[in-house]
């Protein structure tokens, strides 16, 4: 996240420019401009100010376009931003854009009223820079926007007057919004999947989505001039308006929200045989071969009325993911942030990781979201990234108050919700009434040191590079890299990522704040109190300040004493005139009920589908597949040994599985 603070004294520009000293230059190079390049500029060195023992010094940039509008900035700066050497820690104190006519208009923080710039444009395109002549402001050539301009003139007293401008406060530590430009009709949730109608946001639509607490917009053209003024962000929409007037908006973010699911999609290009660490760079191809940061500039450069010359307008983006501990390599990638799209389902996801990975997690809303927190903060946090949150659709309803919630208070920056597809889709009351749960909360905790909560956490679980760690026991959701798979070391990725989820276990219950990161790209656990490196040979590292400690096992955390425990009884038969029909059957008792795991909404309901027991089926070549059920008939066409693992969990946490297993003749 980038808002330019003020925070050193540095040499003022008074020591090489005087109050009124002016400069013009004119466009070189370029024929027959187009209507939106600019072909003359002027730059007039105002006032000095002091800000908490700073000084700064007014610069006014003018620019004039080929069809004769006009544009001003004003900036309240400590350095000269046209020199290439410091345009990287020029600090800004205020900031002020007028186009032609219209209202001049300051961009601030919201809660600190501090100056915005534009998050994703520099002082490198945002200001000449100078070509040559070293510390003069003024030198005899400079580039801006893509093109070499040379000076014509320099005038002396000319004053520099700093307008009454609208202030604009934006709040850039916390994004909300959706990546549509257009809302359901209904109005309500529904049911066996049916799709919604969908209708474009009307101003009054986006009126009511800013006062509940939305911020961030993707927009139509339509939509943009209603919006961009206001106090939210915008993905532009890429087609007309003005240049280069659009790229000092501090509110205008870029031509694309997000990379779509780089985790979920690179997929396709990982293979049987491929290593952890393999399908890790998988996911780094697939994401640094996405065009979405380009959306912005291939609109601008194949517009008629504009000229980029050698302009760079691509700018990195954040991705929204489902396979959410694959965020670490889209990071690697270039990736400037996370948003997990949180399908959350309580008694789901902990029944399941404790069933694959022989953890005891108790069933707690917070547990679960810190699972999916931990590895998005401890990706951000190693990278210096942003994380957060979406809402989605197949997300239990009972959870989005509290995963905005607990998301804000341990520092996330995004916090969206999925419009569209059926029952991904969340209705728009919803969101209004989520946004505003959130923009209350907010309220009453507007504060937050973004820096300190991005380094909370006082452990960290590092997994072997190339590894995840979702719930379903996939490694990146692919069948075949199962749990019973082994690795070079001769383990199991279960044993590997078993000691891991105790470890985590054992930090939630004793209420420890945790990162889950990957022991590559130069992690060396700088900050954290203790790192737990989780070894691919199946032992672990544990590096304190008592020094370091190999371990066989996982430190068992202290578990409730429960005399019930559940049991668990499999069978699995064939049939005498075709040994390849099998049946699975299973009985799950005893334990703390309920017994099982939720496996998604009913269709015709609306309410968790439950099942007692899950059957795993391994095959002889290494297949793999997950039965949802106590009972199953089965066809099995491949020969050899099959295994099958029936599980149960109860609402303790505690599992029973049961290993039963059949061969198949020609």
């Amino acid at each position: 996240m980038t808002c330019w603070i003020l925070a050193q004294v540095v040499t003022s520009l008074m020591g090489v420019a005087h109050p009124g000293q002016s400069a013009e230059y004119a466009l070189t190079g370029l024929a027959e401009p187009p209507d939106q390049n600019v072909v003359k500029l002027s730059m007039t060195i105002g006032d000095t100010e002091v800000h908490e023992d700073i000084s700064y010094q007014w610069i006014h940039l003018r620019g004039l376009k080929q069809n004769g509008q006009t544009y001003s900035v004003w900036m309240l700066v400590d350095q000269w931003p046209g020199d290439p050497a410091v345009q990287k820690s020029v600090r800004t104190a205020r900031y002020i854009l007028q186009e032609g006519e219209e209202p001049a208009r300051e961009y601030v923080h919201a809660l600190t009223g501090e100056a915005m710039l534009p998050e994703l444009r520099g002082w490198n395109i945002l200001f000449p820079t100078d070509q040559g002549e070293a510390g003069s402001p003024f030198p005899e050539r400079v580039h801006y926007l893509g093109h070499d301009f040379s000076r014509t003139r320099v005038w002396q007293d000319e004053p520099v007057s700093v307008p009454n401008a609208e202030r604009i406060s934006l709040r850039p530590d916390m994004l909300i919004g959706t990546g549509r430009t257009f809302r359901d009709t209904q109005g309500h949730r529904l049911l066996d999947n049916e799709e919604y109608d969908y209708t474009p946001y009307s101003q009054e639509d986006m009126e009511e989505l800013v006062e509940a607490g939305f911020n961030h917009f993707w927009v139509t053209e339509q939509q943009y001039d209603w919006v961009k003024n206001w106090p939210v962000f915008c993905i532009h929409p890429r087609k007309g308006d003005r240049y280069p007037e659009m790229l000092y908006r501090s509110n205008m973010q870029g031509g694309h929200a997000y990379y779509d699911e780089p985790g979920h999609r690179g997929r396709r290009e990982m293979k049987v045989e491929n290593t952890p660490a393999e399908m890790a760079q998988a996911v780094v191809r697939y994401t640094q071969e996405s065009t979405r940061t380009d959306y912005l500039h291939r609109a601008l450069d194949g517009r008629d009325d504009v000229d980029l010359g050698d302009l760079n307008l691509r700018h990195p983006i954040p991705s929204w993911e489902t396979v959410v501990s694959t965020v670490w390599y889209q990071m690697r990638a270039g990736a400037i942030g996370a948003i997990h799209e949180g399908r959350y389902i309580l008694y789901g996801q902990i029944p399941a990781i404790n069933a694959q990975y022989g953890c005891q997690i108790p069933p707690y809303p917070e547990y679960l979201l810190r699972y999916y927190y931990s590895i998005l903060r401890g990706a951000a946090r190693h990278f210096g990234c942003d994380w957060g949150v979406a809402v989605y659709g197949r997300m239990e309803h009972r959870l989005a108050p509290m995963a905005f919630t607990l998301a804000y208070d341990m520092g996330a920056r995004y916090f969206w919700f999925w419009t569209s597809d059926h029952g991904a889709h969340i209705p728009y009351p919803e969101q209004v009434n989520l946004s505003r749960l959130l923009k209350g909360h907010a309220e009453r905790h507007p504060h937050r040191d973004m820096e300190a909560l991005l380094h909370a956490a006082k452990a960290a679980i590092a997994l072997p590079d190339g590894y995840t760690f979702e719930y379903s026991g996939l490694m990146y959701n692919q069948s075949s890299h199962h749990l019973e798979r082994v690795n070079e070391y001769g383990v199991t990725y279960r044993r590997v990522l078993h000691n891991a989820a105790v470890e985590m276990e054992r930090l939630m219950r004793l209420g420890i704040e945790f990162d889950i990161v990957v022991n590559s790209d130069n992690f060396h656990g700088e900050g954290y109190q203790e790192v737990i490196y989780i070894q691919p040979d199946g032992k672990l590292q544990i590096v304190n300040s008592g020094g370091t400690e190999q371990r066989d096992e996982p430190r068992t955390p202290p578990r409730p004493s429960l005399q019930a425990q559940p049991e668990i009884e499999a069978t699995v038969s064939q049939s005498p005139d075709d040994p390849g029909q099998v049946k699975l059957k299973a009985t799950a008792s005893g334990g703390c009920p309920p017994l099982g795991f939720d496996i998604g909404q009913d269709s015709t309901t609306g309410l968790q589908r439950r099942v007692p027991v899950i059957w795993e089926h391994y095959s002889p070549s290494g297949g793999y597949r997950m039965l949802y059920g106590s009972e199953h008939s089965l066809e099995l066409k491949e020969t050899g040994e099959h295994k099958f693992r029936a599980v149960t969990v109860d609402a303790y946490g505690s599992i029973a599985e049961k290993w039963v297993g059949i061969v198949t003749a020609e």
